[in-house]
């Protein structure tokens, strides 16, 4: 797995998880319901699936709000398939959308904020990590016949 591979990954498994562990932690405060197990993982699984192509590339606020806004179709789609559905009316519709913009950009910018200081800190470390190589390396030893 390539190293832009591999972080695609974590950002969509970090997006997926915070976004089904907010919305969870969210209708259990709400509601005193919450999804059984299995709609939690399936609902992180499509959504890190809907997710990890978005991640492959650096986000534009407008991607990440598309981003946003299709994993909380997904996830709502899984909650509610599951007979988990809070009579709340299109006041909670409206919240769910608000909350899901407003995610959408603190995510954006988190991500930015984050990919800038990777790009600061690579070539220091990758430095730090060959002279630190270069000075652990094994000394070796002549064989003495």
């Amino acid at each position: 797995m390539s190293p832009a591979t591999s972080g695609s990954a974590v950002r969509a498994t970090v997006f997926s998880t915070t976004g089904t562990a907010l919305a969870v932690v969210v209708h259990h405060l709400s509601f005193d319901q919450t999804p059984s197990w299995g709609r939690r993982l399936l609902a992180v699984s499509l959504a890190f699936l809907l997710l990890l192509p978005g991640c492959r590339r650096p986000s534009t606020p407008g991607s990440q709000l598309l981003m946003v806004l299709s994993a909380q179709a997904v996830i709502s789609c899984c909650f509610a398939t599951s007979g988990y559905v809070v009579e709340a009316g299109w006041i909670a519709s409206v919240y769910h959308l608000v909350a899901t913009l407003a995610v959408g950009c603190l995510l954006h910018s988190a991500d930015s904020v984050l990919s800038r200081a990777v790009r600061l800190i690579a070539p220091p470390w990758r430095g730090l990590c060959a002279f630190l190589h270069r000075l652990l390396r094994p000394v070796p030893i002549p064989h003495v016949a």
